[in-house]
């Protein structure tokens, strides 16, 4: 029980440097996007460096969340194969008690009518649950990430490829 608990603070840990990062990666987008001075190099590698940092976080959650995904559809292929088994099994003459119970039990807990999924994303979300989410709302936030980071490096190419004599 100790050691979930600590996994349970690792999580909640992670997952508020993550948001405290794409927060501060807003604010740093937006302080570019609205300030009136020129980018400074001290901002630019700044604003660098945590998009990068960000960027790998959310595309090893990403890849954790494919795992997470591949997983439950593996259980339930399980469930599956077991249901389909049971045609085979029924032929034989054996007492079928303890299978029809364990894959009664695993129905439940795995199939979608009965349930949600076995797996979830820091103890509070399942994982089709976030993916379901993902999928709805993925164009609206891939809009609003990607929005002010296209007009960032707009206005740095705009501002570092004209010639010197012109500023």
């Amino acid at each position: 029980n100790t050691k979930l608990s600590e996994w349970a603070i690792f999580d909640v840990v992670s997952l508020s440097l993550y948001i405290v990062g794409v927060v501060g990666l807003f604010y740093f987008l937006f302080e570019n996007m609205f300030s009136r001075n020129r980018l400074t190099p001290r901002r630019i590698k700044i604003w660098l460096s945590l998009l990068s940092v960000v960027l790998t976080l959310t595309v090893l959650l990403a890849y954790l969340l494919a795992c997470a995904q591949g997983l439950e559809t593996a259980s339930q292929d399980a469930v599956y194969t077991l249901n389909n088994q049971l045609e085979w099994l029924l032929t034989s003459n054996n007492d079928l008690t303890l299978f029809l119970n364990v894959l009664s039990y695993w129905k439940t807990r795995c199939l979608p009518p009965t349930s949600r999924g076995l797996l979830t994303v820091v103890g509070l979300v399942r994982v089709q649950d976030l993916t379901h989410y993902l999928v709805f709302y993925s164009v609206p936030i891939a809009t609003a990430i990607c929005t002010p980071i296209v007009k960032v490096v707009f206005s740095l190419w705009t501002i570092y490829s004209c010639p010197k004599s012109s500023r």
